[in-house]
């Protein structure tokens, strides 16, 4: 029976959904989209956000920071340390591929700028199944107007090649730790949530004190070079993803190298090469107007 009551026409259906999203709603849709961006588009850090500390407020909190699109870098004090540093950043490049050839491989030498030379490694343990530990000695130099030399770091690394985890530390029979006192961190590979496939994100934690006092302003100095050189690490790391992306990497292949051993006695084969990469230790370098850090690291 009819209620005598006409038919009510359903909306069309933009108009449905504007009705299901408000125009508010729909906009932040938009945002997310955009910021999430598809594979084949833009990668961000996980540290990128909205909340981000400028370099205003950083200065204010006695940090060093910077931050891009792909990059996220902070550098504080932490109690008994020079530098306490958190840096993170995205690569266009599988995880287990970065963790292997460039972040572990025994010839990385060759990618990262602030590494001369190693001059010793062994491994010390290898279970077969991605757990490995190796001791290297890498050489770096430092440079302060017109005095120059060079300095030796010796290292304790572990590496799990399931867990795409390398902890770095000195060696503490290394016979001296050199310019440091203290020097140790973590990488930590993963892959990228917007296509981890092809992208990874890197996060590196790490803390170092050097073995002489810097007084202010000095310490602030190298605060603000050791966030810079860091910077530089990631530059070299992007560096390699293309080249590796075009199939024209820089080093042979991880399972060609990963037992090279040299040093000690052995002549030309303590030759460049061998040493994971780290964040570079603070020491004086050349500059114009104060101390700034060069570019070893582990």
């Amino acid at each position: 029976m009819s209620s005598g009551q006409p038919p009510t026409e359903a909306a069309p259906k933009h108009k449905q959904q504007l009705l299901q999203d408000p125009p508010c709603q729909q906009q932040q849709q938009q945002q997310q989209q955009q910021q999430s961006g598809p594979s084949g588009g833009g990668l961000r850090s996980h540290a990128m956000s909205a909340a981000d500390v400028d370099e205003e407020e950083a200065a204010e909190a006695d940090e060093e920071v910077h931050r891009d699109e792909e990059t996220s870098i902070k550098v504080t004090q932490s109690p008994g340390f020079l530098c306490h540093i958190e840096a993170t950043a995205a690569f266009r490049m599988p995880a287990h591929t970065l963790f292997k050839q460039v972040i572990t491989h025994p010839d990385n030498a060759a990618i990262f700028r602030h590494m001369d030379r190693c001059s010793y490694r062994r491994v010390l343990e290898d279970d077969g199944q991605g757990l490995r530990k190796v001791r290297v000695a890498h050489e770096a130099s430092w440079r302060f107007l017109l005095l120059k030399g060079t300095f030796t770091t010796k290292l304790l690394v572990e590496e799990d090649e399931q867990a795409l985890i390398m902890d770095f530390q000195l060696d503490p029979e290394g016979g001296g730790s050199g310019i440091m006192r203290k020097f140790h961190g973590r990488w930590t590979i993963r892959p990228h949530p917007a296509d981890p496939q092809h992208a990874s994100l890197s996060t590196l934690d790490q803390d170092l004190a050097l073995g002489v006092y810097m007084p202010p302003p000095f310490d602030r100095i190298l605060k603000r070079i050791s966030c810079n050189q860091v910077k530089k690490i990631f530059e070299d790391v992007k560096k390699e993803a293309d080249n590796v992306n075009r199939g024209r990497p820089t080093l042979c292949p991880w399972e060609e190298a990963k037992d090279k051993q040299f040093g000690e006695g052995q002549g030309e084969d303590a030759a460049p090469a061998a040493v994971p990469a780290a964040v570079p230790a603070a020491v004086p370098e050349a500059a114009p107007a104060a101390p700034a850090v060069a570019e070893p690291a582990a």
